[in-house]
């Protein structure tokens, strides 16, 4: 029963990250499309837009928001391993030892 357990939980904390770094990439990819977008749209020239500019559009575009879900994920999968360890951890020691 302990290994279900086990198995569960490692399923859940891998899909926290892996959902984690899914949204991330869809975040960012969003930003970028916003970022470009109000290019084309003639608000500035690509070629004389700075840094700091294409950063702002990023950021307007959800940056910040996709980088949170990476973090959210890193939290969420980092917090249930030690659950795992607190609640698991002794009853999975002894089910080994006992093997």
């Amino acid at each position: 029963m302990i290994s279900y357990y086990d198995r569960l939980l490692n399923t859940t904390i891998s899909t926290f990250f892996g959902v984690g770094v899914i949204w991330t990439a869809i975040g960012m990819e969003t930003a970028l499309v916003h970022a470009l977008e109000t290019v084309e749209k003639g608000q500035e020239a690509g070629a004389g837009m700075s840094a700091w500019g294409l950063l702002e559009r990023l950021v307007n575009g959800g940056l910040l928001l996709a980088l949170s879900t990476t973090v959210f994920g890193g939290v969420c999968g980092y917090a249930l391993r030690l659950v795992k360890i607190i609640f698991l951890g002794k009853e999975w020691d002894r089910t080994i030892l006992k093997g």
